[in-house]
Order: C-alpha cells, then structure tokens, then sequence
C-alpha cells in the first residue's frame, strides 16, 4: 500500500501548528517513528519496503521546527528541555 501525506492543523496550548505527516493503513498497529531534531519524516519513509515490516501501518511526521510542519511559534533546530516538553505535548494530543 502506498504511503499518503497529509497536514493536520492542531491547537495545542494555544500554539496553532499544522503537523506535517506520512502514513500508511494496515489491519495491524501501526509503527510509530519519531526521529532526531534535524532530520524529517522522509528519512523513515523506507521502512515500509522491508520485508519484515510490510504487515504493519506506519505513521512519521515533522516535529515543529523541522521538515514540513508549520507553526505560529518559532521552534530552533536544537531545542531546550522546555521546547522538549512541547514535543512531548505534542505527542499525547496526537
């Protein structure tokens, strides 16, 4: 099965970000993958070519700061343990 994009536009805490993600359906649970600061949903994206892994769903997106995702908060590259609790945040309200 294909992998399809989509932005989902979110509130959280006040903070309006539009997440950037990729995913792919599957009967089974779904591999979540998050990735280091810098990089971006993209680079996960070939996980669903392995042979082990192609009865499972995939979801990646782009933390706020990075790759596609859009926010009306700036995020830097590195983020502080502040910023890290936003990221977490952002996770639970997913």
């Amino acid at each position: 099965m294909a992998l399809t994009y989509a932005t989902i536009p979110l509130q959280i805490h006040g903070i309006t970000v539009e997440l950037s993600t990729i995913y792919k359906l599957s009967f089974n649970a779904p591999i979540l993958c998050l990735y280091g600061f810098g990089s971006c949903k993209e680079d996960l994206a070939a996980l669903v070519l392995h042979a082990d892994l192609q009865e499972y769903g995939f979801i990646a997106y782009d933390a706020p700061g990075c790759g596609h995702t859009k926010s009306d908060t700036h995020f830097p590259m590195y983020l502080n343990p502040v910023e890290i609790y936003r990221q977490i945040e952002v996770l639970r309200d997913f």
